[in-house]
This record gives structure tokens, C-alpha cells and sequence, in this order.
């Protein structure tokens, strides 16, 4: 049972599927093909709110907010004792916000026993816009380090799903602090099971235990939403590179997800000593490694051909870029599959940088290859090339979506973006004007 239309299926109207409708087909799959557009999908992470000072005000002022049909929160963590553990529970649960920060521009109360924070703001964007879905994201590149020991004992898995469900669904946030109805569901980000992430930490059973995991967390929501009367979200963010994700039973896990979110980013970065392509969708034909390279259209093409429908599939974008320095011209003056001497720097970072930041870069020349679906800026004075998607390529990906019959497009993360919000309004189409006969009321 589908627990979110799309955007364009919000509202009733002849012809268009109508919510109750959509809640009441047998899969989400069929919800999303009667409905016939992607789902958007973005990440927040916890830390944008010191980094960036992207608060979720930014969310709802750049448009995203009604764009959205999934927000997911990044990130929780499993605890020492097996429970869910929140990033940054002073900023998250506590934070006061006066009304100029404030989504909804009133200022938090001053007593200490209700919740302010951004989980506070999270609870006023959806009321400001209630068919927007909110999942908790738990892992995450540096904080996947204890999902292979949990996973391995059925014991484990049981009570941290348990946990799960009682802190983020039933809001059992903190001691005297129960706010329910934040969260709609979890999406699960272990990187990676079977193939060692930044904890170095995997075993083999990982890609047996990780279907054991979401299927224990799977029925964990589904008893509190039948006590609830409702479905909740369970989704995960998974691998684009084979030689990750054909070691996980994608068969098995499917049917216990709502949506897998392909992270289809990061084949190329500055820790490699040539440049290339961050999120091409194509293989890419100047590319050395052209026959061996992951690419979104390849991840996706593997996925179907396990039995993973297209229209749980969701194709993941980036909203940031990879750079390198001491890069040569090359053959064609664009340094493209050319020698690097390093990462670049720019704004503080060291070889990754916000679209906000390169969108503003004073020198260097954009570049595409409509091929493999990229954009790249390389500056031939300093020898910089930063390779990043930009509106013509998100706009090209979320094309494609729609006509592979993909289930959503997903962005990490929405931070990144600038504040006219370039990005997530290339990622979603524009909204329907209410005097168009043909658009969906809204």
C-alpha cells in the first residue's frame, strides 16, 4: 500500500488520481506508474545548520519545501546499547528559534519542557505543507561502523528495529519528550554491507544480515502502523558502483522497501590522479576506464535485471562537486580525462565543494557532454577543473526518470543548492498554475 502520491496527484480532479485512490492501491509501484511523475526526494543533513546555516527556513524560501515529496533527515546512528541515537540532540530538540530563523516566522516559547529545535521546524514545514513525507535516515559514511555487528545477531536486529520505531515514529525523543507524527518513516544508509566504508568494518554475512535487518525493521513499522492505521516509509540509500552492490541480495530487499535511492555519484573524485566525470548518467566514451566505470543508467539497468521494479528506483544526483588541480588542457582544452597533481581547494574545502560555491566561480569555462549526461568548469589559467552537476544536467536526469518509469529522483544534499534554489527546481518540474486547465488543482 502506497503511502505518498506525487505532487501531481495531491489534489483531485477528473482524470488525475485522486489520494484516496493512491492509498488504496496494492503497491507503490502502481501508485507511482497511475500517477505517472517521479517522486523528489531530498536529504537535510543535521550539520547544515552550523556549516551552511541552511536551516529548514532555507528549505521552505527556495522552493524545495513544495517540491518535495520526501524529505529524509541525515543522520541518525545506532547506539551503544543497540538504540537510535540522534546526531545532535542540543541542536535537534533544543535550539531555540527566534521568528526571523523560524520556518513559519514565530519564535519557539521560552520554557525548556517543549520541543524546540529542528525537529520543532521539521513539525512546522509539515504542517505548512501536509503532504510532505519526513523519514529519519540512519548510517551514513561515517556512521555505518556498527550495522554489520548488530545485524549479525537476530536478537540485535529485533530490539534496535524496536527502538527505532519507539524514538523516531512514536517520538520518544528525549526523557519528558514525546512529540509523535515527525517522522513518517526510516531510511536505512549502511555503506556498506559486505564492502568495508569509511569504518572498515564488513564481513560477508553483511549482505544475508542486511536483508534480516530491513526485514525485521519492516515489520516493526508495520505493527505500529497497523495500530496507527497507516503504512510508514521504509527506504534505503544504496549503492551505484557493481562492485558494491552485487554483493546485496536485491531481490530479497525490494519487496520490504518502499523506494531504493540510488546514490549515483562519486565515480570519479580528487583522490584519484585524473579527472573525470563526478555523476555521469552514460558511459562515458573519452573516459580510460569507459568499459569498467559505474554510471547511473548501468546501476539501474543491474537493479531492474535483479527484479527490482523501475518503479521503486529512485536515481540520486549531487548537489556538490569534485575538483583537482594541476590538470593539463588535454587534446581538447577542456582537462577532462586528463592527469591531476591534487585536490583543489575553494571556500574552505579540499577537493568537494557546495553547486552554491562553483555556481559562483570567477574563471574557467562550463562544459557538457550531452553523452553521458555531465558538466564540468575548467580554468586553463590556474588549472582547476571541478566537475559538478548543473541545471541542464539534474533537468536531463529527472527527464530520464520519468521516461525509464523511475519511481523518484533524489538529491544529496539540499544544502548544496544556492538560494534561488537552481537545483531542486531543475530536479522537479514547475509547479502546475492554478488557471491552467490542464495542471492538477493544487
Amino acid at each position: 500500500m502506497p503511502v505518498l502520491p506525487p505532487r501531481c496527484a495531491r489534489k483531485e480532479r477528473a482524470g488525475v488520481p485522486t489520494l484516496r485512490a493512491l492509498f488504496a492501491a496494492a503497491t507503490v509501484a502502481t501508485a507511482l506508474a497511475s500517477a505517472g511523475e517521479p517522486l523528489t526526494i531530498g536529504y537535510y543533513p543535521a550539520w547544515s545548520v552550523y556549516d551552511r546555516h541552511y536551516l529548514i527556513q532555507q528549505v521552505e524560501r527556495s522552493g524545495a519545501a513544495e517540491r518535495l515529496d520526501v524529505l529524509a533527515y541525515a543522520f541518525a546512528a545506532i547506539g551503544a546499547d543497540d538504540g537510535l541515537t540522534f546526531a545532535d540532540p542540543p541542536a535537534e530538540l533544543e535550539r531555540p528559534y527566534t521568528a526571523a530563523d523560524s520556518v513559519d516566522g514565530v519564535a519557539d516559547p521560552p520554557d525548556q519542557g517543549r520541543l524546540r529545535g529542528t525537529f520543532n521546524q521539521l513539525r512546522k514545514l509539515k504542517r505548512m505543507h501536509p503532504a510532505l513525507r519526513v523519514v529519519l535516515s540512519i548510517g551514513g559514511w561515517n556512521g555505518s561502523a556498527r550495522f554489520s555487528d548488530l545485524a549479525l545477531d537476530p536478537a540485535r536486529r529485533r530490539a534496535f528495529a524496536a527502538a527505532c520505531v519507539e524514538r523516531a515514529i512514536a517520538g520518544d525523543f528525549a526523557p519528558g519528550l514525546r512529540q509523535p507524527g515527525i517522522f513518517d518513516g526510516l531510511d536505512i544508509d549502511w555503506e556498506y554491507p559486505a564492502t568495508a566504508g569509511a569504518s572498515a568494518h564488513a564481513r560477508s554475512e553483511d549482505a544475508q544480515t542486511f536483508t534480516a535487518l530491513l526485514g525485521e525493521l519492516r515489520a516493526a513499522l508495520d505493527r505500529r502502523g497497523a495500530a496507527d492505521g497507516r503504512r510508514y516509509l521504509l527506504t534505503a540509500a544504496l549503492p551505484a558502483a557493481p562492485v558494491v552492490y552485487r554483493k546485496l541480495e536485491l531481490a530479497a530487499i525490494h519487496p520490504v522497501l518502499d523506494l531504493l535511492m540510488l546514490m549515483a555519484y562519486d565515480f570519479h573524485g580528487s583522490w584519484e590522479d585524473h579527472t573525470g566525470p563526478l555523476a555521469a548518467l552514460q558511459p562515458a566514451a573519452g573516459d580510460p576506464l569507459h568499459d569498467q566505470q559505474p554510471c547511473g543508467a548501468r546501476a539501474l539497468d543491474d537493479y531492474r535485471a535483479a527484479g527490482v521494479p523501475a518503479a521503486k528506483l529512485v536515481l540520486g544526483v549531487p548537489f556538490y562537486g569534485h575538483g583537482w588541480q594541476l590538470v593539463a588542457p588535454g587534446p581538447r582544452g577542456d582537462g577532462m580525462y586528463q592527469a591531476a597533481g591534487g585536490a583543489a581547494a575553494l571556500a574552505g574545502g579540499h577537493g568537494v565543494a557546495d553547486y552554491r560555491v562553483l555556481a559562483r566561480l570567477a574563471g574557467g569555462e562550463r562544459h557538457h557532454d550531452l553523452a553521458n549526461v555531465s558538466a564540468w568548469s575548467y580554468d586553463s589559467v590556474t588549472r582547476v577543473l571541478w566537475s559538478f552537476d548543473d541545471a541542464d544536467t539534474v533537468r536531463a536526469k529527472r527527464a530520464y526518470a520519468r521516461a525509464a518509469g523511475l519511481g523518484g529522483v533524489m538529491c544529496w544534499d539540499l544544502g548544496g543548492d544556492d538560494e534561488a534554489g537552481t537545483l531542486i527546481r531543475a530536479l522537479a518540474p514547475a509547479l502546475p498554475s492554478p488557471s491552467a486547465p490542464s495542471a492538477p488543482a493544487r
